[in-house]
Parts: structure tokens; C-alpha cells; sequence
């Protein structure tokens, strides 16, 4: 019977072959986010003529998307489930402050490429996939209903009876008369 626990040696790295083909599928599943979000997100801000609402803005917004994808796929081909590499890693990136502000258009989309990134990374490609396709769908089907309901927004302004023009109060205003029962 063994009383000291056997020393875990070191995972075995992947293979270049196999490293390559993760990377693809993070950068193609980023571009799926990316473009996801750029079409869906590009004309709701049109519409609202926001003063930063220009498509350079827009396009380096939701190209984050990929480089998140690609940087959690690196991280966590790195990581190699080894508990103490992934301890010094996510130290080394705590050390570093970001400052980068969150858009609205791009918000839940750095939440799907981070976890499709780690699902490449740790060979589920097949989730990745599926969490890059379950965004487009939801992204999509918000954008319909967004455009939906600004549509019935504008058709009931257009049908609401107009306000009545009121005539001008004059400043004689008669005091209101009491009335004793």
C-alpha cells in the first residue's frame, strides 16, 4: 500500500497539426461572431442616429470578437489542464488593466467568444460550433424583434389621434365662484 501520492508528471503537449486546427476553427467561428454582429448591430444604430454610431466603430468593436476567440483558444491550448499553469496565467493576466469599455452591440458577444475560445481550446469543437451558432440565432432573432417592434412603435405614432391645439390662457383668469349648500 502507497502512503505518498504518486507525482503527476506533466501533461503531453498537442501536436502543431492539431494546435493549427483548433486556431482555424477559433478564427472561423470569431468571423462568424464578427459578422453576426456587425450586420445585426450596424443598422439598429443607424436607425437611432447616435453621434458615435460610424461603421469603423462598429467593425473594430465587433472584430474584438475574434481576437477574444483566438486568445482564449491559445490560452487554453496553453493550459493543457494543468491546474498550476492556468493558476500562473490567469495571475499574469490579472496583473495587466484593461481598459477598454464595453459596447452594447458587442456585449454578449465577448461572453459567446470566450466560451466558443475555450471550447476550441479544449478540443470540443463541436461546441464551439454550436455556442458560435446559437449566438447568430439569438442574435438574429433580436434584431428581427427589434426591428418589429420599432416598426409597430412608429405605425401607432402615426395612427394616435393628434394632440388638440389648445387656446392660449389668458392672464385674467375669472376666481372660481363658491357655491354654499
Amino acid at each position: 500500500m502507497k502512503l505518498i501520492p504518486s507525482i503527476k508528471t506533466m501533461p503531453e503537449p498537442i501536436a502543431f497539426d492539431v494546435f493549427v486546427n483548433h486556431m482555424g476553427h477559433s478564427v472561423a467561428i470569431g468571423i462568424l461572431l464578427m459578422a453576426v454582429t456587425l450586420l445585426t448591430s450596424w443598422p439598429i444604430a443607424k436607425e437611432d442616429d447616435e453621434e458615435d454610431a460610424s461603421l469603423t466603430d462598429l467593425v473594430l468593436e465587433s472584430g474584438n470578437l475574434i481576437f477574444l476567440t483566438v486568445g482564449i483558444t491559445g490560452v487554453m491550448v496553453l493550459v493543457n489542464n494543468d491546474v498550476a499553469r492556468a493558476f500562473a496565467i490567469g495571475a499574469a493576466i490579472a496583473l495587466v488593466r484593461f481598459r477598454v469599455r464595453m459596447e452594447k452591440a458587442t456585449a454578449s458577444g465577448n461572453f459567446f467568444a470566450l466560451i466558443s475560445g475555450m471550447a476550441c481550446g479544449v478540443d470540443a469543437l463541436d461546441i464551439g460550433w454550436a455556442l458560435a451558432l446559437t449566438y447568430s440565432i439569438l442574435k438574429i432573432c433580436v434584431y428581427f424583434g427589434t426591428r418589429i417592434v420599432r416598426r409597430m412603435e412608429a405605425r401607432a405614432a402615426r395612427l394616435a389621434p393628434a394632440k388638440a391645439v389648445q387656446a392660449p390662457v389668458s392672464a385674467e383668469v375669472p376666481a372660481p365662484t363658491r357655491q354654499n349648500p
